[in-house]
């Protein structure tokens, strides 16, 4: 299974730090164009989903990481990874892992999804302020980016500290087919996951705001900026530059397997892939800027207009709106939301008020809500991973 996980939000003492989640950006001047495509209504086929051998694996700072079966939606495990914690935990999925990682102490549980239960555990000493603690798995391991160094911790709980250029301070990591990379805004770090071996290169803007590693690329954003670079994997020199419509700013990327998606914050989807098209499709999700969360899987994309508290789906192949279902957020005043998609399910989080979670059925594009906000923790995080037995 691939890493598939989304860190929803962990709230770090007066802030937030957003793990995973792109930058939430406010209402700003776009121009003026074409409002978003209404979906036609279509016939939609009554038969039953597959059982599907996956699950939502969630934090909440309680010290207990919950799994919502795919098949029933019910909670099938409850794993217990530590004690309460107020700054809530990060969870992760991959190398057919699941990996709590504790803001605050550095504490990392390693677990069996299948046999549902905590096979290693490690601890790093965490970064100060914690946000500067930057988390991905890939290449059968965690890696923590810290200020200066790089933890990778394996599936056996095995450490490797990795020494990074001096005063670099990971705020990106991402993988491709045979690398690990890492940004500090300045600059571009590749780090050979087998051996160790780090080697610096060009940024190809003044400063990079993310990267998004892929099967088929690498691709990064500049901060405040309307271009996507795709990057070739191996060198990071730039092979291609797509531009977001309009001088519209590239606030997140979608990796659909086959195609990269940038989203802006004038509520556009741009397909950015490397083809050599003049012109790339894009799709109009609104015309209110926001941040637009987005995932991608069953062959669409799924994009959350947190504005008209809905959740848009889209054929990636045509750009064409297939529906728009209804989502009502646990905070009308102040709606936040975001999807989580495995390889055949797709999951809903509440991000303002925590706990609130619920489950996409793509057969007959309806949510139901498995569990209501309480507004009880300091956040919630979650991946997609395989059920327990």
């Amino acid at each position: 299974m691939s890493p598939i996980a989304v860190c929803v939000m962990v709230a770090i003492a007066a802030g937030a730090l957003a793990a995973c989640s792109p930058l939430r950006s406010g209402r700003s001047e776009c121009p003026a164009e074409a409002g978003p495509e209404r979906p036609v209504p279509t016939q939609v086929s009554p038969r039953r989903q597959k059982p599907v051998n996956e699950a939502l694996w969630v934090a909440d700072g309680s010290g207990v990481v919950r799994a919502f079966d795919g098949r029933t939606g019910r909670v099938s495990a409850r794993i217990r990874v530590g004690g309460p914690s107020r700054l809530g935990d990060a969870v992760l999925a991959g190398a057919g892992l699941v990996w709590a990682y504790r803001y605050e102490t550095g504490a990392i549980a390693v677990v069996d999804p299948v046999a549902a239960r905590v096979v290693r555990r490690a601890a790093v000493p965490p970064a100060r302020p914690l946000a500067r603690n930057t988390l991905h798995v890939a290449h059968g391991a965690l890696w923590i980016g810290q200020p200066g160094l790089l933890w990778r911790i394996g599936a056996s709980g095995a450490l490797t500290r990795i020494a990074l250029p001096a005063g670099f301070a990971p705020g990106a990591l991402t993988a491709t087919r045979r690398w690990i990379w890492a940004t500090d805004g300045r600059r571009l770090v590749r780090i050979d996951p087998a051996g160790r071996a780090v080697s610096r290169h060009q940024v190809p803007t003044n400063v990079v705001q993310d990267l998004l590693g892929t099967s088929h690329g690498l691709y990064a954003t500049g901060a405040n900026q309307s271009t996507v670079w795709t990057l070739d994997p191996d060198t990071a020199a730039v092979r291609y530059s797509a531009y977001l419509h309009g001088g519209q700013l590239a606030l997140g990327m979608v990796d659909t397997g086959t195609e990269t998606w940038a989203v802006g914050n004038c509520a556009d989807l741009v397909n950015v892939t490397d083809t050599g098209r003049l012109q790339a499709r894009s799709v109009k999700i609104s015309d209110v800027s926001q941040d637009l969360p987005a995932a991608a899987a069953l062959g669409s994309l799924w994009v959350c207009d947190e504005v008209a508290s809905e959740l848009v789906r889209i054929d990636p192949r045509t750009g064409r709106t297939l529906a728009r279902i209804p989502f009502p957020a646990a905070d009308a005043d102040d709606p936040a939301f975001a999807v989580i998609a495995g390889r055949r399910t797709i999951w809903m989080i509440d991000t303002n008020l925590a706990n609130g979670i619920s489950q996409v059925d793509p057969t007959t594009n309806r949510i139901t809500r498995l569990v209501a906000s309480r507004g009880v923790s300091s956040g919630v995080s979650a991946a997609v991973a395989a059920r327990p037995r």
